[in-house]
């Protein structure tokens, strides 16, 4: 969620790029907590993205939120820290969002999946942080997870999303400009809850995973290179998948799946054969309640890290990837009532990366107090470049829209997806 998760928008890193050898004991990963950022009166945000809204050159905080119908922009102030929220109207019972610039302006629009109204609300930006309503895109029943990826080759940006109550998935093509094709609805598994982009079978197009919450499964939808998909392949994770990310867990044969499970608080991983399908599900002691996943290298040590966002122990859980998806303590970070999204950003300016949080009341964010040398980007060690959640272009290899060169789909929970090299 991939929004309520990372979301945003988000988007889980797919493959080092000049892999560099750094010991596992460089990684570490300290959290300062912030206080709590509130997203406006009345508001409870369900999922969280970064980007720079207003074109000021910071990152500022969007939210989705599912019991007032809306979004919350939260700009960031260049002295730190984050304005009053500013709220923008979305569809009904808005439960997850993405950021992507899909008019192709310059500017990030927002994207929202609305679970009782069976659509897709598309706020388009007028290039200063404001927003014009655009129409309602149909999709199937009960939407809950939307990510925005280029999946047929062309320049502009089209949207997939995972819907709940319908058991599928819709596609719908950017026809440019912003306007989009009606929505092709193609067979999940039961209960799809999130979904994500990223090339399983290296074929240079990003295919789509599901993590199947009824049916204890993920399904895994080949792109057949034109934004068109195979029939979708199932994959057991004997367990109940609220959630679904792809990012290269052992750095060999291209993007894994990994899913949190809330009921057995475990999440599972599957490794990539190099072919586009997936081995024996592999299941980690996870938090307790995990809701939403997504992947990166937060102790900058080479290797892709896994963070969960957990309902009932209130908090976000950093599993550190020590290497060929082997995986060290966790680290829990307390944020408040029922966590339901976790993404990473670059909010300060500096080259550490750092998350964003929502919970009931609010957002959170976590800084590394103690980030190791690798994690600036300037360093020739640094293995996997920062990126700032749903906000990019691809899934090996990924852009932040209307920002510097970053690499990282999230799961990319929430993010915009592009196949140029995930």
């Amino acid at each position: 969620m991939s929004g309520r998760k990372i979301g945003v928008t988000v988007l889980s890193v797919l493959s080092a790029i000049g892999a560099v050898t750094v010991e596992p004991a460089s990684g570490q990963f300290c959290p300062d907590i912030s206080a709590a950022i509130s997203t406006g009166g009345g508001t409870r945000p369900n999922a969280v993205a970064c980007g720079d809204i207003d074109g000021d050159g910071l990152t500022d905080l969007i939210t989705a939120n599912d019991s007032t119908d809306n979004v919350s922009v939260l700009p960031a102030l260049l002295g730190g820290g984050f304005g009053a929220a500013i709220p923008w109207p979305a569809g009904d019972e808005p439960v997850a969002l993405a950021i992507a610039d899909i008019d192709r302006d310059d500017d990030l629009d927002i994207l929202t999946a609305n679970h009782t109204s069976d659509d897709v609300s598309v706020l388009v930006n007028d290039g200063t942080g404001s927003f014009s309503p655009g129409t309602p895109l149909p999709v199937g029943m009960a939407p809950y997870d939307v990510m925005a990826a280029h999946l047929n080759g062309d320049l502009d940006i089209d949207i997939v999303v995972a819907n709940a109550g319908g058991d599928s998935i819709s596609v719908l093509i950017n026809l440019g400009g912003g306007d989009y094709a009606p929505h092709v609805e193609q067979a999940a598994g039961d209960a799809p809850n999130g979904i994500a982009a990223c090339d399983v079978d290296r074929d240079f197009d990003l295919d789509l995973v599901t993590g199947n919450l009824g049916s204890a499964n993920v399904s895994v939808f080949i792109n057949t290179g034109n934004g068109t998909f195979e029939a979708a392949a199932p994959y057991s994770v004997a367990s109940n998948p609220f959630d679904a990310t792809c990012c290269d867990l052992d750095g060999i044969n291209g993007p894994d799946i990994v899913t949190v499970d809330g009921i057995g608080n475990t999440f599972t991983v599957l490794l990539n054969d190099g072919t586009g399908g997936f081995g024996t599900p592999a299941p980690h002691p996870g938090g307790t309640g995990g809701f939403a996943i997504t992947c990166y290298d937060v102790t900058c040590n080479g290797y892709p890290d896994v963070l969960t966002a957990n309902l009932v122990s209130d908090d976000i859980t950093l599993f550190p990837n020590l290497g060929s998806a082997v995986f060290g303590t966790p680290v829990a970070m307390p944020i408040g009532s029922n966590p339901s999204s976790v993404v990473v950003c670059e909010l300060g300016g500096n080259a550490a990366p750092e998350l964003a949080a929502a919970y009931r009341q609010g957002v959170k964010t976590v800084v590394n107090a103690c980030p190791s040398p690798a994690c600036d980007t300037t360093s020739p060690v640094m293995a996997v470049p920062l990126t700032c959640g749903p906000t990019f272009f691809s899934l090996s290899i990924v852009l932040l829209v209307g920002g510097s060169v970053l690499l990282h789909r999230q799961r990319m929970e929430r993010n915009t997806a592009t196949s140029f090299a995930r």
